[in-house]
């Protein structure tokens, strides 16, 4: 199908002739809101997208020993601070919770997290989708006229890939949450008849003290779309140093603090 040809084209490579030669390699999904971002790189049951298909590739090959997983979100509604939170530690506290008590937006964040002290789960061929689905869930989300479920931060996974005879090295997937006009909220009155429109529908459950909230859902969608645009513009920074081949030392702030590690002339990246 079109996500096994998808791999071919733009993963297989990047696996092959960069991650399995030993080079950090950052795989990023770019893309609008509601336009299949999180489903080409994660996928559903029954449906691998391009992440666990790769896992489950670099598995296979004899010289990989094991691979570990580590997922940070960078979330916020204001610029100046962006949150950190580690994907997996709230998987651990939502699976000791009672089941559907977990509230990804009642948790708190950690400003000293990096790829390095976040919290880590071994992947296996058969384990990697449900995982990295499991990440997903705790991760910030919530509806928008354009998507029922839309990420509201920006998540990288970190996947530490250990070969025989070669330094561990990281290949990196970021799924960005998706650049956002006001269309993805339209006005007031119109981002609450949309909710309403999708609850009647079936494609959107909200508990009775949300559906109290709009008012304040509809702000708190606004603030998280100024940051998450934010996190794009870093984004675009980063590209144009690598293009003129001159990488800032400012670590920064939200995505690019996350990435900031990774980010240098010696690492591959590839777009989609």
């Amino acid at each position: 199908d079109d996500t096994n040809a998808l791999f071919e084209r733009a993963m297989q490579p990047l696996l092959d002739y960069k991650i399995l030669q030993g080079i950090n390699s950052i795989f990023i999904v770019y893309g609008q809101s509601g336009s299949g971002k999180s489903f080409t790189l994660i996928g559903e049951q029954g449906h691998l997208g391009v992440l666990p298909m790769s896992l489950q590739y670099l598995l296979s090959k004899d010289n990989v020993e094991n691979i570990h997983i580590s997922s940070v979100e960078a979330y916020g509604i204001k610029a100046a601070k962006i949150g950190f939170f580690d994907l997996v530690a709230q998987l651990k506290v939502s699976e000791a919770a009672k089941k559907g008590h977990f509230d990804p937006y009642a948790s708190k964040d950690n400003p000293r997290l990096t790829s390095q002290n976040a919290e880590t789960l071994e992947i296996t061929a058969d384990n990697c989708l449900s995982i990295i689905t499991q990440l997903q869930n705790v991760s910030h989300m919530a509806p928008t006229l354009k998507n029922p479920h839309s990420s509201r931060g920006h998540t990288v996974y970190f996947c530490r890939v250990k070969m025989t005879d070669l330094e561990p090295v990281y290949f990196i997937c970021v799924d960005l949450a998706g650049s956002e006009g006001q269309t993805a909220l339209g006005t007031k009155q119109e981002f609450v008849d949309g909710l309403q429109l999708a609850m009647s529908k079936g494609k959107l459950h909200l508990s009775s003290k949300q559906k109290q909230g709009f008012e304040e859902m509809y702000k708190t969608r606004s603030l998280e779309a100024g940051c998450i645009n934010n996190g794009l513009t870093q984004l675009q920074s980063i590209f144009g140093e690598l293009i003129k081949k001159k990488i800032s030392k400012a670590q920064g702030l939200g995505l690019r603090k996350v990435l900031s590690q990774f980010i240098s002339l010696q690492s591959a990246y590839s777009i989609l």
